[in-house]
């Protein structure tokens, strides 16, 4: 049950980054503000290349589905 709740913690603290435009690899320095937040399932190891480049082609498919939906319900579309 922690492999998940570890997992989940991960998971969060990456799309958290993304979303502000840093890289995945930051993910490790936020170990001692996670610390200083008593997160108690915090991951001791690192993100390996396999888990965190899934996760990124994850949220590129939601981000492209997303973008599609929105495109599909404008009626005009230019690009300057």
């Amino acid at each position: 049950m922690d492999f998940n709740k570890r997992k989940f913690v991960q998971f969060v603290g990456i799309l958290y980054l993304l979303s502000h435009g840093k890289p995945m690899v930051a993910f490790e320095n936020m170990k001692s503000f996670l610390e200083l937040l008593k997160v108690k399932h915090y991951p001791k190891k690192h993100l390996c290349d396999n888990a965190s480049w899934g996760m990124a082609k994850a949220f590129h498919t939601i981000v492209m589905q997303a973008m599609m939906l929105a495109l599909d319900k404008v009626n005009v579309f230019t690009m300057f």
